[in-house]
């Protein structure tokens, strides 16, 4: 009964703020500080990536496997669902209806509902547990500074935020719910015996994802890519001779002990390399959706290869079709609202099967996060053009 009352009132709140949306807008152009204004821009730009970033880091150190599953569903879903709402009601941006609006940041697509509300909404439903109850309060305040903050800068309506949060935090109660009746990640984590090659993917999604997320928030280009790909090539080489504190740790959790030894981070640094050709080479919308493809195809494959896999793919036997089928429709799934169902679609497939094959120069293997953008980005150009 409780449930059923709170969702009423949320939704009661949703309908409301349709009517709300222009006095809020008029309001927030009244702040002019410009110590505010840097809080919020920064707070609106990357005040979600980094709390995303040490919640799913806790839950790496605390090796809460079963709650990192479950949020990374509810975050994918809830990227599917927002964008799918979008492109449905095709909302513009305030700053695209009311020309007075103070615009103090840019944001690429529709504004109904709100994406980054949204996000931090479907992870508070699993503050109910372990240490992450005590969290819980803190968490929904800065679900609320997210949203207020996409409203200081101009780039949503009031709906918008009082809907991405409702819709955000259903899904994390559905799942929350789903779990609770079904085990969903007790039945995952039982299948993925490694769960060090688990972890190793998980990283590998979320740092390509990462990579595209930021691209298409306009907070990196290539020039920051070129300076991530030297920092981490410097790293990589110290690290094979000296220790260094956290890096070591990292590298202990995330790499293969073979590589460990004779080229540390070599996973991540060949996705930042292939994220920057990918970049160099296509226009922003391909781009974002080749690395979204790569992040999605290659984790996929491997996870879905290798744990549900049976039939093995003759021309390299160390993966099976199950895992590039899975990774198409995942992968299309997640480029499909970046650019487009049919680029989308080519594209995702060209990856899927790029990821199939072993490339060598020579005795040299060229690693597959150099290949698969590229591969996809030229595929998703041709449809495009």
């Amino acid at each position: 009964m409780k449930k059923k009352l709170f969702y009423f009132s949320w939704i009661s709140a949703g309908l409301l703020s349709f009517f709300f949306d222009f006095r809020v807008i008029d309001f927030f152009n009244g702040f002019d500080h410009p110590i505010l204004d840097g809080a919020m821009i920064f707070l609106t730009d990357f005040g979600l990536m980094f709390v995303l970033a040490f919640l799913m880091g806790v839950l790496f150190e605390e090796g809460k496997w079963n709650y990192l599953i479950l949020i990374i569903i509810a975050l994918f879903f809830t990227t599917e669902v927002v964008f799918s709402l979008k492109f449905l009601f095709q909302v513009p941006r305030p700053y695209d209806v009311y020309h007075d609006v103070k615009k103090l940041g840019f944001a690429l697509g529709y504004s109904f509902p709100s994406l980054h509300t949204a996000l931090v909404f479907c992870a508070l439903p699993f503050f109910r547990f372990g240490r992450l109850k005590y969290f819980k309060e803190w968490w929904l305040l800065f679900c609320v500074l997210i949203g207020v903050s996409r409203l200081y800068v101009g780039v949503h309506n009031l709906s918008d935020a009082v809907w991405g949060g409702l819709i955000g935090f259903f899904i994390g109660d559905l799942i929350y719910f789903l779990e609770g009746r079904y085990k969903i990640s007790a039945w995952f984590l039982y299948h993925i015996k490694d769960k060090f090659e688990l972890r190793r993917q998980v990283m590998h999604l979320v740092t390509g994802l990462g990579i595209a997320f930021l691209l298409y928030l306009g907070l990196i280009g290539w020039k920051l890519l070129v300076v991530i790909a030297v920092v981490g090539l410097a790293i990589s080489l110290i690290s094979r001779r000296i220790d260094i504190p956290l890096v070591h740790d990292f590298l202990d959790f995330f790499e293969r002990p073979n590589v460990r030894r004779k080229f540390p981070g070599m996973g991540s640094l060949f996705m930042v390399l292939g994220s920057l050709l990918t970049v160099l080479l296509f226009d922003k919308q391909v781009a974002i959706a080749a690395i979204v493809i790569m992040a999605i195809a290659d984790s996929v494959t491997i996870i879905v290869g290798k744990y549900f896999g049976r039939i093995d793919i003759p021309w390299n036997r160390e993966k099976q079709f199950e895992g590039p089928i899975a990774a198409w429709i995942m992968a299309f799934l997640g480029a499909v609202f970046v650019i487009g169902w049919a680029p989308a679609l080519a594209g995702s497939f060209a990856g899927a099967f790029v990821e199939t094959f072993r490339f060598k120069i020579g005795r040299v293997r060229i690693d597959d996060n150099l290949i698969v953008p590229v591969v996809a980005g030229v595929v998703m150009t041709i449809i495009v053009t």
